[in-house]
C-alpha cells in the first residue's frame, strides 16, 4: 500500500483504498508468493503496490465467478455434480481416484500409470493435435459422420461455437478454441514439467487437442458426462466440483481426457472439458481482466524468468489448479 495507509488497507493507482481482507487480496497473496518463490524473488526495482495493481481486475473476475456459483447452486442437479468422484483408469475400467485398489488376490497393487502422449517429439505433437482437433469435433458433432476431416474447420472454426450436436451428449452447444498453440505449449511444457523431464516435457501435454461441451446445468452436464464415458476411451475424469478440486477464481467444470486412435496418425489424449453456461460466461466475460493480471504479472518478472511468458503462465497455473492444503512450515 502507500505510505502511511492504515494497516491491512491498500491502495490501487487511483489511491481508492480497499481493504487486504478481501478476498482478491488473499489470491493475489498466493498467486504473487508461487511466482516470486519460482522466479528468485520480485526484482530490485519492483514494489508491493506495483504487485496490487493486479487486485482491482482479479476482483472483478473473482465477481463473475462468485454470481456463476451462486446460479449453479440454484440449478438443477448441483449437489449431484459436487458428490462425483474424479476417476481413473485401472485394470481396463474407470475406478474412483479416492478408493485403495487391490488386485484379485487381495493384495495393495500398484497406483495407475500416469496419463501421458506416447509421442515426444514437440512438432510432431503439434501436427497430430491437428489431426485429433478434427476428429475430436466430428465425433460430437450430429452429422460428424458426413463431414471429412479435412473440411470440419471450416463448419466450426476456431474460436466458435457449434449448436448441432449429437443429440446423446445432452449439451447446448459446443465451442471450440482451437488446437492449443505453440507458444501456449511451450510455457505450459517448461514451466511444470521441465525442470524434471526436460526434453520429454512435452509428453505431458494433455490439452493439445481440446474441445468444450457448454451444459444448461448440472443435471444436464451429469448426463452428457455419462455419455462422454459410454462413447469414448476415457482415462481420466476430473471433477472440479467437489470441494477439494475448487480453485482460487471458483471455476467449476470437469475435465475428461480421452484417447483417441481413429482417423489420426498417432494415438493422441485429448480433453473435453464439460462447464454449465453460467461458468462458460464468465470465463469469456473476464478474460480481458485476467490476461490484465497475467500481463502484469509478466511485466514485473519478466527478467527474472528464462523463458518468455513463463511468470504469466505460472500466475494462471496458481489461479487454476485445485487448492492446496493448508500446512505448517517449521
Amino acid at each position: 500500500g502507500s505510505p502511511g495507509a492504515p494497516r491491512g488497507q491498500a491502495e490501487d493507482k487511483k489511491g481508492k483504498k480497499g481493504t487486504t481482507n478481501e478476498p482478491e487480496y488473499h489470491v493475489l497473496e498466493v498467486l504473487s508468493t508461487t511466482v516470486s518463490n519460482r522466479c528468485g524473488g520480485l526484482p530490485e526495482d519492483k514494489t508491493r503496490a506495483d504487485v496490487n495493481e493486479m487486485a482491482p481486475p482479479l476482483r472483478e473476475v473473482l465477481q463473475a465467478y462468485r454470481s456463476a456459483a451462486d446460479k449453479s447452486e440454484q440449478g438443477e442437479g448441483h449437489s449431484c455434480l459436487q458428490q462425483k468422484k474424479s476417476l481413473r483408469l485401472y485394470n481396463n475400467r474407470l475406478v474412483e481416484c479416492s478408493l485403495q485398489r487391490k488386485d484379485e488376490e487381495g493384495a495393495h497393487s500398484r497406483q495407475p500409470a500416469e496419463v501421458r502422449q506416447l509421442e515426444d517429439n514437440f512438432d510432431r505433437l503439434l501436427e497430430i493435435a491437428q489431426e485429433a482437433q478434427n476428429m475430436l469435433m466430428i465425433s460430437v458433432m450430429a452429422d460428424g459422420a458426413d463431414i471429412r476431416k479435412d473440411t470440419v474447420s471450416k463448419r466450426w472454426p476456431d474460436g466458435y461455437r457449434y449448436v448441432s450436436l449429437n443429440p446423446v451428449f445432452r449439451a447446448s452447444f459446443g465451442y471450440n478454441p482451437g488446437p492449443k498453440g505453440r507458444d501456449a505449449a511451450t510455457s505450459k511444457a517448461n514451466v511444470l514439467y521441465g525442470p524434471t523431464e526436460g526434453k520429454l516435457c512435452y509428453r505431458h501435454l494433455l490439452d493439445l487437442a481440446r474441445i468444450s461441451l457448454v451444459y444448461a446445468n448440472g443435471a444436464a452436464l451429469r448426463a452428457g458426462l455419462d455419455a462422454i464415458v459410454e462413447k469414448f476411451e476415457v482415462v481420466e475424469v476430473r471433477n472440479y466440483y467437489q470441494h477439494g478440486m475448487k480453485n482460487l477464481l471458483g471455476e467449476r467444470y470437469i475435465e475428461v481426457l480421452v484417447v483417441l486412435k481413429e482417423g489420426i496418425s498417432w494415438p493422441m489424449v485429448c480433453e473435453i472439458r464439460l462447464e454449465e453456461e453460467c461458468f462458460f460466461l464468465a470465463r469469456f466475460e473476464t478474460a480481458p481482466a485476467l490476461q490484465k493480471v497475467l500481463s502484469t504479472c509478466d511485466e514485473i518478472y519478466a527478467r527474472r524468468c528464462v523463458h518468455l511468458g513463463s511468470a504469466s503462465y505460472l500466475a494462471r497455473w496458481a489461479l487454476q489448479r485445485e487448492r492446496q492444503p493448508q500446512s505448517l512450515t517449521v
